[in-house]
């Protein structure tokens, strides 16, 4: 009775070993080890006044679930009425946002459209203080599949985004003063719009959102501290800002945000020079400055 017993607990032993085994084979049980750290980013977003209506938020961490970007984002109250917005250009050749924002005095400044890398100027319609700089006589159905949205400011200095118009509209319209045609747009009106297929890239883009404020947003992109958006992701970062109408800006080596502070310096990470920093800016032909109207 006493050996039938001991068989049993035996079996019982052997079972509970077998049992627990692979648990311990595969569970890190070494008496003092601790896990390696996971990289710290940022949570949540900073911000910092820099002019009377205007504030730049900045974060570098994780979007969309597991996607690490350097994004910033220059906030402009709507109806600030020391705020007026103007576009900064060369008629040939390329001049840094950097350089045209410090030229003009201005706030801040994005970079603007597309532009010839080898001769600089606009490659899409482009308007300054009432007088047409490049036209191409294009209508919408010219348009490359890119140019679907324009940036138009009246002569209050204050800004819209549009589905882009023939060019010979643009033209005759008073009532435009300054028209860069660029995108793709991404949001009209709330809705989000239908796109190309693109990669991840470095992407400046423009927003107003449903209270009327106006946002320049830059993501740095090809390195590895930031991975940069396709057009749909970026579409889903300017949606996630609650923009009611957001357009695409030139990208890439061009993504470029400055802003007067310290002294006015470039707020992002330019990769023209294939490094994490603010000196890899590249010269463009035009950009859209945040100007003060007592200017």
């Amino acid at each position: 009775m006493i050996s039938k017993f001991y068989k049993l607990l035996k079996r019982i032993c052997v079972g509970m070993m077998l049992a627990v085994m692979p648990v311990l084979m595969t569970s890190p049980l070494v008496v003092g080890a601790v896990a390696p750290e996971k990289p710290q980013y940022q949570k949540e977003w900073e911000s910092r006044p820099v002019d009377k209506g205007v504030v730049l938020m900045r974060k570098h961490g994780i979007f969309f679930a597991d996607q690490l970007l350097n994004v910033n984002v220059l906030k402009i109250q709507p109806l600030a009425g020391s705020i007026r917005f103007h576009l900064g250009y060369v008629p040939t050749g390329r001049v840094k946002t950097s350089e045209m924002c410090r030229k003009a005095g201005a706030i801040a400044g994005i970079n603007g459209g597309y532009f010839r890398m080898e001769t600089g100027g606009a490659i899409s319609f482009l308007k300054v203080g009432g007088k047409t700089i490049n036209a191409f006589g294009r209508k919408i159905s010219d348009h490359q599949a890119i140019e679907t949205g324009a940036v138009v400011i009246g002569s209050n200095g204050r800004l819209r985004i549009e589905p882009s118009r023939d060019d010979a509209e643009y033209e005759k319209d008073a009532n435009a003063v300054d028209v860069m045609v660029a995108g793709p747009l991404l949001i009209n009106d709330g809705k989000l719009l239908p796109l190309p297929p693109h990669g991840r890239h470095p992407r400046s883009g423009l927003g107003i959102t449903g209270n009327g404020e106006i946002l320049m947003v830059t993501v740095d992109g090809r390195t590895p501290q930031s991975q940069g958006l396709t057009y749909k992701e970026m579409q889903s970062l300017m949606d996630s800002l609650d923009c009611e109408y957001a357009i695409n800006l030139d990208g890439g080596g061009s993504t470029t945000l400055w802003v007067n502070l310290d002294g006015g310096r470039v707020i992002n990470k330019p990769c023209d020079n294939g490094k994490f920093d603010e000196e890899g800016e590249r010269p463009v032909a035009n950009c859209l400055m945040v100007l003060s109207s007592k200017k």
